[in-house]
């Protein structure tokens, strides 16, 4: 270290002073009289078709769909398997209870499987069973067996069962976090009781105590049948060859899956108060949620929504982040998602600010939605949403494991393998006008649920003299008792 600072302080000795001349045999160089304005912004070149990779698709004669895209730049191959049934084709918790026992089957069966999980989001989504698993693009035969066994013929016997059930019996508590609580109360005040979305994928608390495991094998002869499972792979695989591969496997399991009960349209405003004070004591700030039903995958309001949705917060320069995080500093971030699924999905726009704005951050966040359902956007607005959300795409198929992702999206929705290309196209035709309607046909003020979860105590009085007096005050955590 002492020696190089030596030769830095050399080199900054010999710079000082009086200027030298030039080395004998150098000339000097003038320097140019105008340089090119630094406050001038080059123009931009012309955005480039959005085009996916291409998606191969091919059926097997049992009814197996294959979903695959050829990276072979890597030795590496990223396989998920889904099955066509979940949370929302079962009573409550029993998907989960099946996945769950799968992935302790999966890590005893020498399967190269990482984790079987039924459905992220069952409210979202409308839950499915996925097996998903990294691996080398050489996979034996014994190892694509191992797979077709697990998907197709899964055993799920009662001392697995018992096992999960008191795995899940240890943890009841942790479904007392916050977090949870909000989750299920957005459930509960959006989707009417007997709709399978309300219970979430993981159930409600008490569930693990009643569910049986009758009820778990019941589930699992409905729902592994060869037509209701799609194979995906992204990676280093030779089309045919790894056709031929899985048609080993696989083939040789036939039979039919029952139809899927539909999820019909759920109409009309959701019933109960409009606001939703969850007590959390001493909770530091106050975390502000709006949520309300949105589309079915499928839907042509799907593409207008998704252009609210970028105005509204689904990015840090979208309103509300400018809004409440640029302008008020009232929050580090404000933003907005909404997803479809088979059934209702869900919009929801939310912030987190000092327990003192809160009364103010539901007044603003309104007031944008208000914007919304009110007023056209620009033409400038518009066109720099739709090129950001197209430009974005690409993003989807950016790694193994995004495209991945993108592929089970065409998968649990049994969408075409051109459905990318589509989405694009139908995004550059959405109008202003379309937005507003979709606002006014979700958004509305009936089909709004408020939530803040906080110390209750701490914003009563504010909300109690505000536009949202109106609310029910709920205080949850009661400790679940554990049944043995």
């Amino acid at each position: 270290m002492r020696v190089a600072l030596c030769f830095a302080c050399s080199l900054c000795l010999g710079c000082g002073g009086a200027s030298a001349s030039p080395p004998p045999g150098h000339a000097v160089t003038s320097t140019p009289s105008a340089l090119p304005s630094p406050t001038t912004r080059p123009a931009a070149a012309a955005d480039a078709p959005f085009k996916p990779p291409e998606i191969i698709e091919r059926r097997l004669d049992n009814g197996i769909r294959l979903l695959m895209v050829e990276r072979r730049e890597l030795p590496l191959l990223r396989l998920e398997a889904v099955i066509l049934r979940g949370a929302a084709d079962a009573p409550s918790s029993v998907a989960s209870f099946a996945a769950d026992m799968l992935s302790e089957r999966a890590r005893e069966s020498g399967a190269p499987i990482a984790e079987v999980r039924a459905g992220l989001d069952a409210v979202t989504f409308g839950g499915w069973g996925v097996t998903r698993w990294w691996s080398s693009s050489n996979l034996s035969s014994q190892a694509f067996d191992a797979m077709a066994k697990l998907l197709l013929q899964p055993e799920l016997g009662e001392e697995a069962f018992y096992s999960e059930r008191q795995r899940r019996l240890s943890r009841a508590n942790d479904d007392l976090d916050p977090w949870v609580l909000l989750a299920r109360y957005r459930r509960t005040s959006l989707y009417p009781r007997e709709h399978p979305y309300r219970e979430g994928a993981q159930g409600e608390l008490g569930d693990a105590a009643t569910t049986t495991p009758e009820a778990v094998q019941r589930f699992a002869a409905q729902s592994f049948f060869p037509d209701d499972l799609v194979l995906i792979a992204v990676g280093d695989i030779a089309r045919e060859s790894f056709v031929d591969s899985v048609r080993l496997a696989f083939g040789r399991f036939r039979g039919h899956a029952p139809p899927r009960a539909p999820l019909g349209e759920i109409l009309g405003p959701p019933p109960g108060a409009t606001l939703t004070v969850i007590d959390e004591p001493g909770f530091p700030r106050a975390h502000v949620r709006v949520a309300a039903r949105a589309v079915r995958q499928g839907s042509p309001d799907a593409e207008p929504l998704e252009v609210l949705n970028a105005v509204l917060g689904s990015t840090v320069v979208s309103r509300l982040s400018v809004n409440l995080r640029e302008e008020k500093a009232w929050s580090y971030g404000s933003y907005s998602s909404i997803a479809a699924g088979r059934s209702n999905g869900l919009f929801e726009a939310w912030a987190t600010v000092e327990r003192a704005d809160t009364v103010a951050a539901l007044g603003e966040i309104s007031s944008e939605i208000q914007r919304l359902r009110d007023e056209l956007l620009g033409a400038e607005e518009l066109a720099r949403v739709k090129r950001a959300i197209v430009r974005r795409l690409p993003m989807r198929f950016a790694t193994l494991a995004s495209t991945v992702d993108a592929l089970e999206r065409l998968a649990i929705y049994e969408l075409p393998a051109d459905e990318y290309t589509k989405s694009a196209q139908k995004l550059e035709a959405v109008t202003s006008a379309d937005v507003r309607r979709v606002a006014r046909a979700y958004l509305a003020p009936d089909a709004l649920r408020w939530f803040v979860l906080t110390d209750s105590p701490s914003v009563r009085d504010a909300l109690l003299a505000s536009p949202f007096r109106d609310f029910a005050e709920v205080s949850p955590r009661v400790p679940v008792q554990l049944v043995k």
